[in-house]
């Protein structure tokens, strides 16, 4: 099994977790006190996981292309396309992540203010990113895939 194949499975899971946690840390304030740090090394392995995955991939894809048809070569350089779209998303949720943790959604803040509801959105639309790419990712690939065995 390519190390591409297991660095995006993790991948995808440790940033599903963080968006989701990126999530409950926008809306449900009791939870922030508990969910900061976990947030914080969820996100950042993310996106550490993300370019890992893509270095893995882009070695996959000139192997993929050397030996693959035309059909092949070109899902795989449908699911590479995507992937950046899903690394762009994952670097956007932990930059999200670390403007807001420590400022307008810091734990002790009580009242809901602009800033509150700005930073909750913006987590919200980088979460939401996170996990539709994520979606299309793993589509993309299964796709690739199902070409790949076909032959």
């Amino acid at each position: 099994m390519p190390a591409h194949s297991v660095l995006a499975t993790v991948t995808l899971v440790i940033a599903g977790v963080a968006a989701v946690g990126a999530l409950g840390y926008a809306w449900v304030r009791p939870l922030r006190r508990t969910v900061r740090w976990p947030l914080l090394v969820t996100a950042t392995a993310a996106t550490v996981l993300a370019f890992m995955t893509a270095a893995a991939g882009s070695e996959l894809l000139r192997d993929v292309e050397a030996a693959a048809s035309t059909a092949e070569a070109a899902a795989a350089r449908a699911h590479g396309h995507s992937a950046d779209g899903f690394a762009t998303a994952v670097v956007c949720l932990l930059v999200g992540v670390l403007a807001t943790v420590w400022s307008v959604l810091r734990p002790n803040r009580e009242r809901w203010s602009a800033g509150m509801w700005t930073g909750a959105l913006v987590l919200t639309v980088a979460a939401v990113a996170t996990l539709v790419t994520g979606g299309q990712v793993l589509a993309a690939a299964l796709d690739a895939l199902a070409l790949r065995t076909a032959v």
